[in-house]
């Protein structure tokens, strides 16, 4: 198949023309936007910070906002004018290039891209600067009535120089494979080409593709949409047809049951965590472009969306944050439930969320709240637990962890585990005898579930890491340690040493930093991390040299009834050394 089949091709350009007429898809406008059609810009001119046009300003700032970016200007805006009372935001929105040009003319003082700047742009521009604020993915999707799940980097290319053109070749039905392409205006298109080594050009209305490097385009002409809504609409009415969109617009689409879905590339899926590891090749990052590094209420500007608020904005929008660095260490930040006891399950992990933390420790017998009757206890009914694995997913959190457990009898441990399995929990905290742990080892085995001994402090039967370590030295590979920081330094012992004893038998850490204080327990109080006497920068780089991979979790035990804000500095004090340790 060199070109679309005549049978096909009426049939998309009337499902096109139908889309067009009939999609719902809103103005660009939002409070304060417009749109590029009302912008000229003048793409030989780069000014300087003497010659820009705009005079930096408190009251006012003009950000240019890429297409793909304007659900994250639309939270960003009320949150920042609301912190800067005195500053108003005039928003406008079209393809990056458009947006890059405006920063270069001085029309716009920061642009709020997808992707990284173009070389030609540099050279057009050398003054531009990109800072990066989050990270987003391109997803491989057909509809759901394809069993195809799996693609390689070279079948892929094959598709789209047609060296592949039916389904049935890859061992799918027997269909044309039939491309929907953007138009060039569309930035995915260049991350799409970029990644697999290939080019294209408009041709005949459409687009024609050829590898990087060879003479001659494949003739075939593939249909060029201006939009995701637009692509997605002739995907769900073509047999055969497959796209690309970006993560972010995919989730969406999911959020909302439209029949579609990614496929796995050389293996692996498009998620928010193989994208943030970078085991999922196809990605960008989301920038923020300015002419000279950021100065004035420009800086402030994009201080904000590196903030712990800004980047919140910035996953709610469907994107990576960019203090990501925290999971190209191998770290997942969660937080215990037991810092928010005083309050429901359901009341705890908004908490949580508020922070910037989308993992979740639970413990037991916390009341579960959100509509939900009975509490965490390991044998709660099994409604009550689809109920509860609903209202996490709702929340777009993970449940990873629970305890401190325990229990006496094998019979009560195969409930834990039971309970476990049936949650997605990977790990049990708790603080199991050693004798327990006879009959514990091979239930982890089984389960394929961990379990992690945890010390409290001084007198408790792990209070000493020398003795922990003895306990699971000879176990499988399921048996390893909670490390309790804070609790070491309860218990007389420093912390960071304590810490470098546990090597490569981790599992999970509880974090926390303190101070001396008659208002604590065992003399001593939590504080926001960075600012106690526990060496907390020092544990983190201790996590990296060992190669530490799994969760810290958050656990704050003072002000239970009003500890959010230090919760969140905690986090934002985490996201800083993290992506400090990720460049060293």
């Amino acid at each position: 198949m060199k070109k679309f089949n005549k049978k096909i091709l009426p049939d998309l350009r009337s499902v096109l023309f139908l889309a067009l007429i009939s999609a719902n898809l809103g103005p660009l406008e939002s409070s304060g936007m417009v749109t590029t059609s009302s912008v000229k810009t003048d793409s030989n001119l780069c000014q300087n910070k003497k010659g820009s046009e705009l005079v930096e300003s408190k009251d006012s700032l003009k950000v240019a906002v890429a297409t793909t970016t304007k659900l994250l200007m639309r939270l960003v805006e009320p949150a920042f004018e609301t912190s800067m009372s005195n500053t108003k935001i005039t928003s406008t929105v079209g393809p990056t290039g458009d947006m890059v040009e405006l920063v270069m003319s001085g029309k716009s003082k920061v642009a709020i891209t997808t992707r990284n700047l173009k070389d030609y742009e540099k050279v057009k521009c050398p003054t531009l600067v990109g800072t990066p604020i989050g990270l987003d993915g391109l997803a491989i999707v057909v509809s759901n009535s394809n069993p195809i799940t799996n693609l390689t980097f070279e079948q892929i290319s094959a598709i789209w120089t047609r060296k592949i053109i039916n389904w049935k070749e890859l061992g799918g039905p027997d269909l044309p494979i039939v491309l929907i392409g953007r138009t060039k205006a569309y930035d995915s298109i260049m991350l799409f080409c970029d990644f697999m080594k290939l080019e294209s050009k408009e041709d005949q209305g459409g687009l024609v593709y050829r590898e990087k490097g060879k003479e001659n385009w494949v003739p075939t002409v593939v249909t060029a949409l201006e939009t995701d809504d637009l692509a997605l609409e002739i995907l769900l009415k073509t047999p055969g047809a497959i796209s690309y969109f970006p993560l972010q617009i995919l989730n969406n689409y999911r959020e909302k049951n439209v029949a579609v879905k990614s496929l796995s590339f050389d293996g692996v899926q498009p998620t928010k965590e193989t994208i943030a590891n970078g085991t999922y090749f196809i990605h960008r990052r989301l920038n923020a472009i300015t002419n000279g590094q950021p100065e004035g209420i420009t800086k402030t500007f994009v201080d904000f969306l590196l903030s712990n608020e800004g980047q919140m904005a910035v996953t709610k929008a469907g994107f990576l944050a960019h203090n990501n660095a925290a999971e190209q260490l191998g770290w997942q930040l969660s937080a215990q439930a037991w810092t928010f006891n005083k309050f429901t399950f359901a009341e705890a992990i908004d908490k949580m969320k508020a922070a910037g933390i989308n993992n979740i420790e639970m413990f037991p017998n916390q009341k579960i709240g959100g509509g939900i009757e009975g509490n965490t206890s390991f044998v709660m009914d099994s409604a009550t637990r689809k109920k509860v694995l609903e209202l996490i997913k709702s929340k777009n959190m993970k449940l990873l962890n629970y305890g401190v457990v325990d229990a006496k009898s094998p019979e009560q441990w195969t409930k834990i585990f039971e309970f476990a399995k049936d949650m997605g929990i990977q790990t049990i905290v708790t603080e199991a005898t050693a004798s327990q742990l006879d009959f514990i080892e091979p239930m982890c085995e089984k389960y394929q579930i961990k379990i992690a001994l945890h010390n409290h402090p001084k007198p408790s039967i792990y209070w000493n890491p020398e003795f922990a370590m003895k306990q699971v030295a000879n176990r499988n590979k399921y048996i390893g340690v909670c490390a309790d920081l804070g609790h070491w330094l309860r218990s007389g012992l420093n912390p960071l040493e304590s810490l470098k004893k546990y090597e490569g038998r981790i599992f999970d850490i509880h974090a926390k930093d303190l101070i001396p204080s008659k208002e604590g327990f065992n003399g001593y109080r939590d504080v926001p991390w960075g600012t106690g006497i526990s060496n907390f920068s020092g544990m983190m780089h201790e996590l990296k040299r060992q190669g530490y991979r799994g969760t810290i979790t958050v656990e704050y035990e003072y002000h239970f009834e009003n500890s959010l804000e230090e919760v969140k500095e905690s986090v934002e004090y985490f996201n800083r050394v993290a992506t400090l340790l990720s460049k060293e």
